[in-house]
């Protein structure tokens, strides 16, 4: 089963608002600003603090070259969270082409959960009631 697939409206609505959440809205030049792993990898660090080491990373411009990116990042950050990539997606990331960005923020949106409180509202009611 392929990795990447076209999003849903509800989905890429969600997408949309997570984005705002991080001041990314997604137009032609953010885009093509992302197809550099290393525009991504920022993203990711502001979600997952600490998950990327950016000493691997440089800037780059080139096809070849930005897969270079997407193959260590692949390495280095995605397997980790158990969102390893194929050959073929780290190419299509790289040219930006199709669904497939949007479709790797999405699955980091999904890993974006806020965490849980211990006790929740039942331990500020106990706590009231004492």
């Amino acid at each position: 089963m392929p990795f990447f697939r076209e999003l849903n409206y509800e989905q890429r609505q969600a997408l949309e608002e997570w984005l705002k959440k991080y001041e990314v809205e997604l137009n032609f030049r953010t885009r093509n600003e992302f197809s550099d792993a290393f525009a991504v990898a920022k993203l990711f660090d502001k979600v997952h603090p600490g998950l990327v080491d950016f000493r691997c990373y440089l800037a780059r411009s080139s096809v070849a070259l930005k897969k270079q990116n997407w193959h260590i990042f692949n390495i280095r950050t995605l397997k980790r969270m158990n969102m390893g990539l194929s050959q073929r997606d780290l190419y299509r990331l790289a040219r930006g082409g199709g669904w497939a960005l949007e479709t790797l923020l999405y699955k980091l949106m999904m890993t974006d959960v806020p965490p849980r409180v211990e006790g929740g509202e039942e331990g500020t009611l106990q706590e009231s009631r004492d």
